[in-house]
């Protein structure tokens, strides 16, 4: 069942927020300036590194550590593996994995907020707001104490169950042992199947244990719990079945990364292989599925790259025209008095966001590039900077026309 609630907001109270705003306005313009100068920095330290990584890699047999390549950097490949056993404690499965995963879900409330906002004469606001609640799976407590209907859509306050995680202390590859933070980046996980026997109160369908709610949350005073204190037992049980999952219900699954062949770009350090220190200041680290030679290994690296610099640019960008754009929000405010002037005047403030932005991101990426790309650099600044002259005096030279006719 959905709830609507309206809401009002005076002229006068809204100026004021918009007023407020433009302290934050500023910070996230400077937010935006630091971010897109830092990822030049990154993106070209990142590419400078790579392609001295590509220059010096060498290649090797993974059977045993040749002690000629100390201190190099090597590409290889084989079976990353592990003799340890790793064991979930709580329902006992066993894995000869590098990492072993539970993951934990409850069933729990959710609720959604729609709203529709109308400017009214006199600058005030009118905001109808819709919630609806739904059940949905959650790997965390979703907090119901700021519900509209907290009453009746009450959620846990903590989870049953925590989910885990846990590595194989020593991870091989043929002769060489993986860095922790190589070994971290090894494989995809796959589900495994339940243990035979679940502690009471547990039922395993598929790959996936569900506990009800509706369960008993613990055996009889007389028996152990066979889950020790792994388990948080709900203040209030009820035995009452009711069809379909509730809240309150939690399901588990298991994955694991096993033994797979891979290959690996880093440092040999005796029979360890670590991160690989570029004069450049970077590190290189490089691990695939399967066997892939050491060019393309690095082609997708820098690909990597170029795709996380320009999602970098494109965040730095949209936080100079959020900036600005709540710099400028006040003149909006102001124009709603009458609500249609409002609307052209968020447009035009808008457009202005959006001319001050571009070249401001411009000119910061081509500042950045000059002590790296001169070149670049200098055709990015001049872009950045002589567009929009260009288009001041193009708009002087048009309102000059008509007076000299």
């Amino acid at each position: 069942m959905a709830i609507t609630e309206v809401t009002r907001e005076g002229w006068f109270s809204r100026l004021g927020k918009s007023v407020g705003g433009m302290f934050g306005g500023i910070i996230l313009f400077l937010i935006g300036i630091g971010v897109t100068a830092w990822n030049e920095g990154r993106a070209v330290k990142t590419a400078q590194g790579l392609a001295e990584g590509s220059a010096a890699v060498v290649s090797v047999d993974s059977a045993t550590a040749d002690s000629a390549n100390e201190g190099k950097l090597v590409h290889l490949s084989g079976l990353a593996t592990t003799t340890e056993t790793l064991r979930d404690d709580i329902f006992g499965l066993e894995a000869k994995a590098l990492r072993l995963e539970r993951h934990v879900e409850m069933l729990q409330w959710k609720e959604k907020s729609t709203s529709k906002t109308e400017n009214k004469v006199g600058g005030g606001t009118e905001t109808t707001t819709t919630y609806t609640y739904e059940k949905a799976w959650s790997d965390k407590v979703i907090p119901s104490d700021e519900f509209k209907e907290a009453d009746k859509h009450a959620n846990p306050g903590v989870m049953p169950l925590e989910s885990a995680s846990q590595s194989a202390k020593v991870v091989t590859l043929g002769g060489f042992q993986l860095g922790s933070s190589l070994a971290g980046q090894v494989g995809d996980s796959s589900p495994l199947p339940p243990p035979a026997q679940l502690p009471a109160g547990f039922k395993a369908q598929g790959n996936t244990i569900y506990r009800s709610a509706a369960a008993p949350a613990s055996p009889p005073a007389a028996t152990a719990n066979p889950l020790g204190s792994g388990i948080v037992t709900p203040a209030t049980t009820t035995t009452t079945t009711t069809a379909g999952p509730q809240v309150g219900d939690v399901r588990i699954t298991f994955k694991a990364v096993m033994p797979t062949e891979v290959s690996v770009v880093a440092q040999q350090r005796g029979t360890r292989l670590e991160p690989y220190r570029t004069k450049a200041g970077t590190s290189i680290e490089l691990v695939d599925d399967g066997v892939v030679p050491a060019a393309d290994m690095f082609a997708s690296a820098v690909a990597t790259n170029n795709m996380m610099t320009w999602l970098l640019r494109f965040l730095g960008f949209l936080a100079l025209y959020i900036g600005m754009s709540m710099l400028l929000a006040p003149l909006g405010v102001l124009a709603d008095a009458l609500p249609f002037l409002g609307g052209i005047m968020r447009f035009g403030t808008s457009l202005i966001a959006l001319v001050i932005a571009v070249p401001t991101s411009l000119a910061t990426i081509a500042i950045a590039w000059l002590a790296y790309r001169p070149v670049l650099g200098i055709t990015l600044l001049v872009i950045g900077v002589g567009v929009p002259i260009a288009l001041l005096i193009m708009k002087k030279g048009k309102t000059a026309a008509p007076a000299q006719a």
